[in-house]
């Protein structure tokens, strides 16, 4: 799997998403970058990511909502 990160905040996954790995609430394989909808449904912006061959960390922050 690989994560790419928009220099808009957004998450994007993609590759094999066997056990929810690409966090798109299914298993399914994406073949092109994909967004986690889950960090734009909460109101948060990406600000750092890293992953290896069996984890991913991703840093998110609330947008300022003023």
């Amino acid at each position: 799997f690989s994560l790419v990160l928009g220099v808009d905040g957004i998450l994007h996954t993609y590759g094999d998403g066997t056990d929810g790995k690409l966090g798109h609430a299914d298993s399914e394989r994406r073949e092109k970058p994909t967004s986690v909808d889950f960090f734009i449904k909460e109101g948060m912006i990406v600000k750092n990511i890293a992953a290896g061959a069996n984890h991913a960390l991703v840093v998110a922050a609330v947008q300022n909502q003023s």
